[in-house]
């Protein structure tokens, strides 16, 4: 999510805020959670325990990268279902500040998770 910032002395007028309203349509969130991969013959297998969320690839790389994609399937989903605040607690999942937060040994993917306000964002530009 981009957002402009203006100092006192250069607030927007009308017209710009409505530009940056228009433009300011979106959020990233970034989940850090944990994973791990293993190797069955010619196949990795790729898992992130906390969600029972798991994938497959040629090649270990390719398993993660399918794990997060299925992550955000997931993520999505529950989101769509409203369901996402009732899994997150279900699995023991509670805020907490970065300073908190334990560094995970092992390994760790990062996956994106984007969320579009268009009819929001056009109700505040009328």
């Amino acid at each position: 999510m981009s957002l402009k910032w203006w100092k006192k002395s250069t607030a927007p007028n009308d017209a710009e805020f409505r530009q940056v309203a228009r433009s300011s349509q979106s959020v990233t969130f970034m989940m850090k959670v944990p994973a791990a991969v293993r190797q069955e013959g010619d196949m990795y297998y790729s898992s992130c325990p906390v969600f029972d969320v798991h994938s497959q690839g040629k090649t270990k790389q390719e398993a993660l990268d399918h794990l997060v994609e299925a992550l955000q399937v997931f993520v999505e989903t529950c989101y769509e279902q409203g369901t996402l605040h009732q899994v997150l607690k279900e699995q023991g999942f509670v805020p907490g500040h970065e300073e908190e937060i334990e560094e995970q040994a092992g390994c760790t993917i990062n996956v994106p998770f984007a969320l579009i306000a268009r009819q929001h964002a056009e109700n505040r530009t009328h």
